[in-house]
């Protein structure tokens, strides 16, 4: 599978997540995405400034890219998955962990303002806010690092020969 048939096919499986994707599909819309982001965040910068300027025109093409992009690029690596013989709903990990990081940061907003209103001693809150909000951000980069190595490496792996749980193996 070459370049254009890869992206072509990932566009047309937009959200399939059922059967397999062999390592070239995979690996040739990971490097359309690639580039296409380069040149975009380029263009962005040349008519709507520099990244940061503005938080809602700062990157709107790439912004939008990566909107239509989401959907194929999760089912394309769920099937991926699927190949090498794993659960495709390994591909959606990092994504929870980041759901579960601002659910974690929104919690403890609301929880110490609670406590700060029932008399809390400053002192001890800051300390205590600063101790996990630390903690908890270094906690979710390790987490984050490791499921980002892992998934690049099962994503690397050959695909399992012959018929696996998710079908038959697809062609090469």
């Amino acid at each position: 599978m070459g370049f254009a048939e890869s992206i072509r096919t990932c566009f047309s499986k937009y959200f399939t997540f059922s059967g397999r994707a062999a390592r070239p599909e995979f690996w040739w819309f990971v490097l359309f995405i690639f580039v296409s982001n380069i040149v975009l965040t380029l263009f962005d910068e040349q008519f709507f400034g520099l990244p940061g300027q503005n938080f809602l025109t700062g990157s709107p093409l790439s912004g939008l890219f990566s909107l239509v992009v989401f959907f194929p690029m999760l089912a394309v690596a769920w099937r991926r998955l699927h190949d090498t013989g794993r659960p495709g709903w390994l591909a959606i990990l990092p994504i929870a962990l980041n759901i579960l990081a601002i659910v974690g940061v929104f919690s403890g907003i609301v929880l110490f303002a609670t406590m700060h209103q029932q008399g809390g001693d400053e002192d001890q809150l800051r300390s205590l806010a600063a101790i996990l909000g630390v903690n908890g951000i270094l906690l979710v980069f390790a987490a984050q690092f490791v499921m980002t190595v892992l998934l690049i490496w099962w994503c690397s792996r050959p695909g399992e020969p012959g018929v696996n749980a998710w079908g038959a193996p697809p062609l090469r």
